[in-house]
């Protein structure tokens, strides 16, 4: 039985919306694909959903409400993306930047594998797609993969420093493997997938101007980074299998390296503390409390959907 899958794209810019719907396309009708686009406006994101399981395709399209939990005017608008998609109750979610390519393979379809397969929680396999002599048959498939993490060729997504440091850098290696309990990793949003039971623990962390009405200094380009510790924290506590590298997608573009360095650093020593402030609840930040608080609010809403 085919999967109702639902794949999640936040854009801003019309150029390349246009080159990724061209690429994709072929692979959203293959696979029957329930398309949420998420427009980002100064205002509210605006939503076009195209289901692929309609012939021909049917085109919806909406402006979402502002919500207490939704920070938009950043890549964190997907969350608006992820809450229109539930209505719909996929088996999957998967999501994808607006500069991102299929390179001539599915990576679909590697996410389905990848979510299908089954991990040990605290050994890794020192070789791809087998397990070496020594690693006992009792762990192997311990956990089930709920999330995962798909990874890139062409332009690495580096920190502004070490894209300053490496401005040729072209397709970096990539481990293809399953992130044992305990160990945290860099989570880009830019290409993973997800079954239902993430969902309310996927919330992307609040980023944009808006963190200024909190009292909070303007930074950006960690909420997906955040989002990832808090998912995998998450996927941990219950025993679910993360896994990163079996779906590759080419990264057709690089963002300007002096704006991204302008982002970071306002949130570039709180990347430092923000796994600690998170689990030790003594001495959290005022943007770890308003975080938490955004997560509750997402989760409710969420229960709130699902009981509509």
């Amino acid at each position: 039985m085919s999967q109702k899958i639902a794949v999640i794209v936040p854009t801003i810019r019309k150029e390349s919306w246009e080159i990724f719907i061209q690429e994709w396309e072929p692979l959203f009708r293959k696979h029957q694909v329930l398309l949420v686009k998420v427009e980002d406006k100064p205002e509210w994101p605006y939503i076009e959903t195209i289901d692929y399981q309609e012939k021909p395709a049917k085109q919806t399209y909406r402006q979402f409400p502002n919500f207490e939990w939704l920070f938009n005017k950043s890549d964190t608008c997907r969350n608006a993306g992820f809450y229109i998609a539930k209505g719909s109750n996929p088996d999957v979610y998967m999501s994808f930047d607006d500069d991102v390519l299929p390179n001539n393979n599915d990576p679909i379809q590697q996410h389905l594998d990848a979510l299908n397969m089954t991990v040990p929680k605290y050994w890794v396999s020192t070789c791809q797609d087998i397990y070496p002599r020594g690693v006992p048959y009792g762990v192997r498939s311990e956990m089930e993969v709920v999330l995962s993490h798909g990874v890139w060729a062409n332009v690495p997504d580096l920190d502004a420093p070490t894209q300053l440091l490496n401005p040729t850098m072209k397709d970096v290696a990539f481990n293809k493997m399953n992130v044992p309990k305990g160990v945290l990793f860099p989570f880009c949003a830019m290409n993973f997938a997800f079954k239902p039971q993430l969902l309310p623990f996927i919330y992307q962390a609040p980023m944009s101007k808006r963190l200024e009405e909190y009292g909070i200094t303007v930074g950006d380009r960690f909420g997906d980074i955040w989002s990832g510790v808090v998912a995998k924290l998450a996927c941990d506590s219950n025993n679910w299998g993360v896994v990163t590298g079996y779906s590759t997608i080419n990264h057709s573009r690089a963002s300007n390296v002096f704006t991204n360095l302008r982002k970071e650093a306002l949130f570039l020593e709180q990347n430092e503390t923000f796994y600690n402030e998170w689990t030790d609840i003594s001495e959290p930040s005022d943007y770890v409390v308003l975080y938490k608080r955004m997560l509750k609010a997402w989760q409710s809403d969420l229960k709130n959907l699902k009981n509509n």
